[in-house]
């Protein structure tokens, strides 16, 4: 027996899941139906853009809260972290950095990783150093 069509909640549930990031497959999982339905559906112009939509909305607001965290973060904030995390946030910070000026990030890479190795063993040096 067929199903009906789908409607509009399974629509607009289609566009969200997708735009989080969910498979067709994961998609059918949930909504309970076909994966060719799910797979057809996505690809229709309505919900391919309500997709957009939902993507773009979905931009937005982890962007407010990426400005929100960011703002939060303070001098003293900063030096209450050890020195590997430091690292990381600086090896983030500058990938995203690079990304959003339309610069290469694969290069980063490597400068990180020597930074992550000479930060391990600066923390190694002063763990050795500490009293016991």
């Amino acid at each position: 027996m067929q199903k009906p069509r789908l409607n509009t909640q399974e629509k607009y549930l289609i566009a969200q899941l997708t735009a989080e990031g969910l498979t067709p497959t994961a998609v059918s999982k949930r909504l309970g139906r076909d994966n060719k339905t799910i797979s057809a559906a996505v690809l229709r112009p309505d919900i391919a853009a309500a997709i957009v939509v939902e993507r773009q909305d979905l931009a937005d607001r982890f962007e407010e809260l990426n400005h929100r965290l960011l703002d939060s973060v303070d001098d003293d904030a900063i030096q209450k972290i050890n020195a590997y995390q430091r690292i990381i946030s600086m090896g983030v910070l500058t990938d995203k950095t690079r990304l959003l000026r339309g610069q290469s990030t694969s290069n980063v890479a490597v400068m990180f990783a020597s930074a992550v190795v000479e930060a391990s063993r600066q923390t190694d040096e002063e763990n050795s150093h500490s009293p016991k």
